[in-house]
């Protein structure tokens, strides 16, 4: 036997992405209230899991509640409009177990950037004050490479 339903849905809906997709510019990383600037910043993302995303019957998996997180933390992290970034480490504290068949809601919330680091917090909720589980992360923009190495890379690889 299978605790899965068979419905074939770990998804019964794409996730919505709520977001202020404004950039957080140079100014705003200069600025003496750069704490408040960054705090004003809400991210929310609303998931609807399937009955076939479970650990348990009925429960969903705590691989797909990860997932979640990350991809809700990413969207955050491209709402600052600092180009790619990559989950440096997520951390996640399951609290209770989430039902499936019910949309629920990420908060995220911007902690602190420090350079190329943008390190996030969220709360996975049923958006009426029932926490299920909750998350800190930090993510990384990549070194930019030097152009000049960049276009020698080019020529020694042969391409134009």
């Amino acid at each position: 036997a299978t605790s899965a339903s068979g419905d074939g849905l770990i998804l019964k809906d794409m996730p919505r992405v709520y977001a202020p997709f404004t950039k957080f510019t140079d100014e705003d990383m200069q600025a003496e209230d750069k704490a408040e600037r960054l705090a004003k910043r809400e991210v929310k993302c609303v998931w609807h899991f399937g009955d076939d995303g479970v650990g348990h019957p009925l429960t969903v998996h705590g691989g797909c509640i990860a997932m979640a997180f990350d991809e809700s933390f990413g969207h955050a992290f491209m709402s600052l409009g600092r180009g790619p970034g990559y989950t440096a480490f997520i951390h996640i504290n399951y609290k209770v177990p989430l039902p499936t068949g019910n949309p629920t809601l990420i908060d995220i919330e911007f902690e602190k950037v420090e350079g190329r680091k943008v390190y996030m917090k969220g709360n996975l909720s049923d958006g009426k004050g029932r926490i299920f589980s909750d998350a800190t992360c930090l993510f990384v923009q990549p070194r930019q490479a030097d152009p000049m190495e960049q276009a020698q890379a080019k020529v020694d690889s042969g391409a134009s």
